[in-house]
């Protein structure tokens, strides 16, 4: 799945989460409905909206700075789509469009399309095992209240859910460690973002994202992301990336006539006059 996904990239070419004050609706929500929104934009206004403890109610007015009390508009709340929401059987029609449950990226959604009380969706956050794939996250309003909860795919399957992606939801912008290294400085070497962020090889083992220079990649139960770029990115990709050589152990380094970065398996080595090898 992820191999084929980097094939279609290269051809062409947590989750750590920031949580706001309950309550708080900070500037990097409000900024959203303004200046693009991203997967960790969606998720920081579900959080808000879970922590602002809203109760149930689908008609006026019952709304929230503008959104309806319900399950579809929690989701089009984070999602920053339309006031007041569209219902659960409307919004795959109004911006919304399936995806597969392998697809599922942070601040997605999961949604029985049927209508009224028969309907239901849920922001998708963070598969808890990402080799797995059956038990997530979910963020969502019901009749008893705003949960962050554990949800399963298997179960939701059963009971009509399917996945779906909000068209306004801005996959290119970055989140998490990938972001923060990003832009510690960083922007101007690895260019722009070209894609979404996808799983490592096996999936669960970590997370990367393409950049017009090259990847930031980082590995599961690590607390640092690390850049691959130039010629050193070039072969990195061409020679079986993280599942031949490893992931990086750090950013490259300058030495004699060139540049090196550690990998788990090896070492690669850059000069002018013989490009790129391994030892």
């Amino acid at each position: 799945m992820e191999i084929s996904r980097r094939r279609l990239i290269t051809a062409a070419a947590a989750l750590p989460l920031g949580v706001l004050a309950a309550g708080t609706l900070g500037t990097g929500i409000a900024s959203a409905q303004n200046f693009g929104i991203g997967r960790q934009d969606v998720l920081d206004r579900a959080r808000y909206r879970v922590g602002q403890r809203l109760p149930y109610n689908s008609d006026p007015p019952g709304y929230t700075e503008g959104y309806r009390q319900d399950c579809s508009g929690f989701t089009a709340f984070a999602w920053a789509a339309p006031q007041p929401g569209y219902g659960t059987s409307e919004i795959e029609t109004h911006g919304a469009f399936r995806i597969t449950w392998d697809d599922l990226q942070p601040g997605d959604a999961v949604n029985n399309s049927n209508a009224g009380s028969a309907g239901h969706i849920k922001i998708f956050s963070h598969w808890l095992n990402d080799a797995d794939r059956n038990a997530y996250e979910a963020m969502e309003h019901t009749g008893g209240g705003e949960f962050i909860r554990t949800a399963y795919r298997n179960t939701d399957s059963a009971n009509n859910f399917h996945p779906v992606r909000w068209s306004g939801v801005d996959i290119k912008k970055p989140y998490g460690l990938i972001s923060q290294k990003w832009e510690a400085g960083n922007t101007g070497v690895m260019g722009e973002s070209v894609n979404d962020e996808f799983s490592t090889s096996p999936a669960g083992s970590g997370r990367f994202r393409d950049f017009q220079n090259g990847m930031i990649i980082w590995k599961s139960g690590t607390a640092a992301a690390w850049m691959i770029h130039g010629a050193i990115f070039g072969f990195y990709r061409q020679n079986g990336g993280e599942v031949q050589i490893g992931f990086p152990t750090g950013d490259e380094y300058p030495e004699s006539g060139g540049f090196a970065q550690n990998f788990e398996r090896g070492v690669l080595h850059w000069t002018s006059a013989r490009g790129v090898w391994r030892t």
